[in-house]
């Protein structure tokens, strides 16, 4: 069958979700979504009014969410059978199995046919998204990447001896510790985006398999621990941002405010559980934060080296960070 035609068209920032999500009868409260100065134009959280620690921000449908059982569960006439299966046919279960599915589903709702039960449930949001690759892991330069045969050979001789993405070799400094996890990083997602391509019998091409991939890689929230699936996409949860030495030094008072809490940063940023009696995600203001009118909310997506054991295991989780979001949250 031949692949569907797609012109992909690279965003800088998405558009809020809210008007998707108000039509589903989700209108959040004493929040919402707009542009962070903070992160160079893209979008955030901000609080309207002064909140109480923990109180609720919204309540996220869960049919709003695109998750992987989700995924795992859909069929499609076009596809033939469930992406599950499919999926099956072309990569063993594993780490990377749930982004896969998520991101395949991601890519069929954007760019499969417009009378799919995918799209009818999750076109509004998906629209919404940030339908960019981060140049770190654009598809030109991992191309190139996978063209450097020597660097490629090392690093997957790296990944073979050690593990993974394992820790890097002793004596890298922080930066060629974060060129040689970007290096190894893009490897991983070229293969892994080619299996979403494979999950979908080729009917998309790889950049938009890539792209949706990156969006899942980069968006997605592991809610096993608070009543929900281990991968899923949350609409506006998902529009909050990690709160960088650099995004909190531009977000002034606040910023400061949060950068001298003495509680555990944990408490500081907002929080979210599944309730599964209102079949929805429970999004809550920062418990151990002064949160005041205008001030913007933030969610962690990583440690990437706090409370790291030793300098290594430091370098690692940075470096991870950086390869994954495209930044640094210490700079």
């Amino acid at each position: 069958m031949s692949a569907i035609v797609v012109s992909l068209v690279l965003a800088n920032t998405g558009r809020t979700p809210e008007p998707w999500l108000a039509g589903l009868g989700c209108r959040p409260s004493k929040a919402r979504v707009e542009a962070s100065v903070a992160t160079g134009g893209g979008l955030g959280v901000f609080a309207t009014e002064a909140l109480m620690p923990g109180e609720e921000l919204c309540s996220i449908p869960l049919a709003a969410c695109l998750s992987v059982n989700d995924a795992a569960e859909y069929t499609d006439a076009v596809l033939g059978s469930s992406l599950g299966s499919r999926l099956a046919e072309v990569s063993e279960d594993g780490p990377g199995r749930e982004s896969l599915l998520v991101a395949a589903l991601l890519a069929y709702t954007k760019w499969g046919p417009e009378d799919s039960p995918a799209r009818v449930r999750w076109g509004g949001y998906v629209d919404s998204l940030p339908w960019a690759t981060a140049e770190d892991v654009a598809f030109e330069r991992a191309e190139s990447f996978v063209r450097d045969a020597e660097a490629r050979r090392a690093d997957v001789q790296l990944m073979k001896s050690h593990g993974t993405l394992s820790v890097p070799p002793r004596g890298e400094d922080l930066s060629e510790s974060v060129s040689r996890w970007r290096r190894m990083h893009t490897i991983q997602a070229r293969f892994a985006a080619e299996s979403v391509q494979q999950c979908l019998g080729g009917r998309l091409p790889l950049e938009a398999c890539w792209a949706a991939l990156w969006l899942v890689e980069s968006r997605c929230f592991d809610l096993s621990a608070r009543g929900g699936d281990s991968c899923v996409l949350v609409p506006w949860l998902d529009c909050t941002n990690h709160p960088s030495a650099t995004a909190l030094r531009a977000s002034g008072p606040a910023g400061a405010r949060f950068a001298s809490t003495p509680h555990v940063h944990s408490r500081a940023v907002v929080g979210c559980v599944v309730d599964r009696a209102r079949q929805a995600v429970l999004v809550r203001a920062p418990s151990g934060l002064e949160v005041r009118a205008g001030d913007e909310l933030w969610n962690w997506y990583s440690f990437a080296g706090h409370n790291a054991g030793s300098v290594e295991e430091w370098a690692q989780d940075e470096a991870m960070f950086v390869a994954q979001y495209g930044f640094s949250p210490w700079d």
